[in-house]
């Protein structure tokens, strides 16, 4: 599983698009963050099953593992549901079988789910992990990089767990600055060295992203991808241990979903490549935001760093666009091409295509 792109990210309308526009994603595994679907007059709590379907759609046949996201703005009551540790997490346990026997994917590797504020902390984890087990052909765990409660849980989790099956260890460094770079790799190092003296036959994941929730106010810039770097360099201080390299895919964790931009915003277009990604910008234009995104796209296209040679639904968006017929006018759209691009450069970098 070493030799595949671990695609962390959230189920969001964003993402939703840039992937399923997305055509060859067999290098991919994805990593889902399920969270709640769109809200509508007629569905106000954004019910989950939307997700779902637009998951099967992207990912059908093919093994995925699922988690939950923990964030209050993108959950719902269903998700708040699946938290009740309760006989061993069993609405979670019970979702999860549901899916599997609809036989949308491949394999579903479950996230272990963790509420500190279970009275029967212990007993329900291993209960959850037990269940999970007799259902489906592996686990995963997914440990924040600042939390030390990891091996407790390993002790607890390591008691159920057999060598036939597989168990996914996430290191999620979420977002990344540079100058972090030496701290997250020596604690990365460090929690990989435990866990992996523990259970053996553990699957190593390593997650981060350096793109940033805000840019500068430049028109024009580069970012260097840290996430990159910080994979290198624990790959490096532990050869002997298999890892495999996960981003969020150009998506910052924190999310921006409800800013409200009352002063309007500088339509950007961001050009991934393998180790960078480019940007530019400008002012909206009195004719509006679609006519100013065309005004960037040419910006972008006659960039000697463009890369035309690549042919996917992101690249073509951008020629669209510079050929004065912009198919976005909203931030969210240019998100999905900057996405969509950016996957398609990490399945380059990592030989995967």
């Amino acid at each position: 599983m070493k030799n595949k792109y671990g695609l962390l990210f959230k189920t969001g309308d964003s993402e939703i698009r840039a992937l399923r526009n997305f055509s060859n994603k067999k290098g991919i595994f994805p990593i889902i963050e399920l969270t709640r679907g769109r809200k509508t007059k007629k569905d106000t709590i954004g019910d989950i099953q939307k997700r779902i379907d637009q998951l099967a759609e992207c990912f059908g046949n093919m093994d995925i593992i699922l988690d939950l996201t923990t964030e209050p703005a993108l959950s719902s009551t269903q998700i708040d549901m699946f938290y009740i540790p309760d006989n061993g997490y069993k609405n979670w346990i019970n979702f999860l079988i549901e899916i599997k026997e609809k036989d949308i994917f491949k394999d579903i590797y479950p996230s272990i789910l963790l509420n500190v504020d279970d009275d029967y902390f212990e007993d329900n984890l291993e209960k959850q992990v037990s269940s999970i087990l007799k259902k489906f052909s592996g686990i995963s765990y997914r440990c924040n990089i600042e939390d030390e409660g990891y091996s407790d849980d390993i002790d607890i989790i390591s008691k159920s767990i057999s060598s036939d099956k597989k168990f996914f260890f996430i290191i999620d460094c979420s977002y990344i600055r540079a100058s972090e770079l030496s701290s997250c790799k020596e604690q990365a190092v460090r929690i990989i060295e435990d866990v992996y003296n523990k259970i053996p036959h553990v699957n190593f994941i390593l997650a981060s992203t350096s793109f940033p929730d805000k840019i500068g106010e430049d028109d024009s810039s580069t970012l260097q991808l840290t996430e990159i770097r910080l994979y290198r360099e624990v790959s490096k201080a532990i050869p002997d241990i298999s890892i495999m390299y996960s981003d969020y895919g150009s998506i910052n964790p924190i999310r921006n979903d409800n800013v409200i931009m009352a002063n309007g915003w500088r339509p950007r277009i961001d050009v991934p490549l393998e180790t960078e990604i480019f940007y530019y910008r400008r002012r909206k234009v009195p004719k509006g935001y679609a006519v100013t995104y065309s005004l960037v796209a040419v910006d972008a296209t006659r960039d000697k760093r463009f890369p035309s040679e690549i042919k996917n639904w992101g690249i073509n968006q951008i020629i669209i666009a510079a050929d004065g017929a912009s198919p976005g006018s909203s931030p969210s759209f240019w998100i999905s091409v900057r996405m969509n691009i950016y996957i398609e450069q990490q399945l380059r970098r990592l030989s995967l295509r």
